[in-house]
């Protein structure tokens, strides 16, 4: 095949060389180079990083590719299999590549549907004392929580996928980094995260769930997590249109508390108004580890963000960045502000385009009226 020309013209060369990293995405791999990727996995020591996105491997090529992973010799740290046509049906033969191969980091599964059943033969892997996987990313891979009405029809077992998850959480001690983003886990599925999300033993920084269908009702959870964990540093709920004011409000109560170490917050298109722009600005003067906060495409209006820049001239404000704030001045024009703070305390801001107004121009405001709010 010509991934076994490839190699073969390249043997050599990447034995003396140092790490080898492997981009083959979109490259329209056919069957016969399956076999020969996975033998390349364990003659080549150097190849750390394979990336086969968007190539369709299926079942067949991921069985192929996980004989040469589990080989004691393969040394890859990084494999990204984004939109492989992956399906439940490999899970299994991953779940044991996870259990085995001790150097991997970092596996992306992304735009796979692997459903539920898929995701419960994954979490068997996580949890085995010998995976030292850290970070894994399950974007629009089908998994589910919903209601038990819902649990009913399917019956697929949904709201106990999130609970599988949080055991691996509670187990796992190298697992840093989880993306589920674009998951409809839903209220009961990240209910079930927390309580991994709170056990002593879960060292997770990093926790995507950028519009999974969350509402104000797992807010309480969300934020008695974030008063536990110490590790947790970046929380990414973006696009959960219901959070609203009264879910911010209640994860604002533990983001002022002194054991939240989070440092990025995105909760952009989260249907926020400035009724919570007071607890937020409460967090600005009291978190002293947070250095991102993300609230773009929400409708702040002046009142909010004249609230938030009050705060923001507070030189017992550590924080770093505002993003993508949008505000309506008296014209209805909107627009977008980026503050960003220098390391010697001046502030500088860019300044983003807004809607159209009433007449058809766009609107941009000028940086001395910026500046303003913040002298």
């Amino acid at each position: 095949s010509p991934i076994y020309l490839l190699c073969q013209s390249n043997y050599n060369k990447c034995f003396l060389c140092g790490p080898f990293f492997c981009r083959l995405e979109k490259c329209g791999l056919i069957v016969a180079c399956h076999k020969d990727l996975s033998s390349v996995l364990h003659i080549n020591q150097t190849l750390k990083e394979l990336d086969l996105s968007y190539n369709d491997l299926g079942s067949p090529g991921v069985e192929d590719l996980c004989k040469g992973l589990k080989h004691p010799k393969c040394e890859l740290q990084t494999l990204r299999l984004w939109a492989c046509e992956l399906t439940a049906d490999c899970c299994g033969v991953l779940s044991s590549v996870l259990s085995t191969r001790k150097s991997l980091a970092e596996v992306n599964l992304n735009l796979n549907e692997l459903g539920d059943s898929g995701l419960r033969w994954l979490c068997t892997g996580l949890k085995h004392p010998d995976c030292k996987l850290q970070k894994l990313h399950l974007l629009y891979s089908s998994v589910v929580t919903a209601s038990p009405n819902v649990f009913v029809s399917n019956s697929c077992g949904l709201t106990d996928n999130c609970g599988v998850l949080s055991s691996v959480l509670s187990t796992s001690q190298t697992l840093i980094e989880l993306s589920l983003n674009l998951n409809k886990l839903g209220d009961s599925g990240v209910k079930q995260l927390c309580t991994g999300l709170k056990h002593p033993n879960c060292k997770l920084q990093k926790l995507g769930l950028f519009r999974c269908d969350l509402t104000a009702d797992c807010c309480g959870d969300l934020s008695s997590a974030l008063g536990v964990n110490q590790f947790l540093t970046e929380l990414d709920l973006k696009w959960n249109r219901q959070l609203g004011d009264s879910g911010v409000k209640i994860l604002c109560e533990k983001l002022k508390h002194p054991n939240c170490r989070l440092k990025k917050i995105r909760l952009s298109w989260c249907n926020i108004t400035a009724d919570c722009c007071g607890d937020l600005t409460t967090v600005l003067s009291t978190n002293q580890t947070l250095t991102e906060l993300d609230l773009g495409e929400n409708n702040l209006g002046y009142p909010g963000v004249k609230l938030l820049c009050e705060k923001l001239k507070d030189q017992n404000c550590k924080k770093t960045i505002i993003e993508n704030v949008e505000m309506a001045e008296k014209l209805n024009d909107f627009f977008v502000l980026v503050f960003t703070k220098k390391v010697g305390g001046d502030w500088t801001q860019d300044v983003g385009e807004g809607s159209k107004n009433g007449i058809g121009s766009e609107v941009k405001i000028g940086k001395e009226q910026v500046k303003n709010y913040l002298d």
